[in-house]
């Protein structure tokens, strides 16, 4: 249904900002937050952007699209995060449902048969069965 492809665009979009941000940018979660709540983002990742260290990353996509399933592989090139963590955190901390980033993760998880993290934290592979 367009409800569930918008819902899936949404999604892929938060893993691939994410890719972006927070993978190759480096930027971590307190400082978005800290950023946002000074109305300076834009700025902040505008200036990290310049930076030597992360000008050149790239975010490699992978994709199979058939009759049976949407995949998903994203990989960036930074350091990684311990997601194990932050999915764990989200689960107890009300915090983080209030703020304006921070749920692509949880909400992608609530839409995707499985959200798939490799140990370093900088690959994810989504997967969507579709339904016969």
């Amino acid at each position: 249904t367009p409800a569930v492809v918008n819902t899936i665009r949404i999604c892929f979009r938060e893993i691939l900002v994410n890719a972006i941000e927070h993978g190759n940018l480096g930027i971590t979660f307190e400082e978005k937050t800290r950023a946002i709540e000074k109305s300076d983002y834009m700025e902040f990742l505008l200036a990290r952007q310049k930076e030597s260290k992360y000008a050149s990353r790239r975010v490699y996509i992978d994709y199979l699209i058939n009759g049976r399933a949407l995949m998903f592989r994203v990989t960036d090139e930074g350091d990684g995060f311990d997601h194990t963590t932050f999915l764990e955190r989200a689960k107890s901390d009300p915090y983080l449902a209030m703020l304006e980033h921070g749920r692509g993760i949880i909400m992608t998880r609530n839409v995707f048969d499985t959200v798939t993290f490799n140990e370093k934290g900088n690959q994810v592979i989504l997967t969507k069965r579709i339904p016969r």
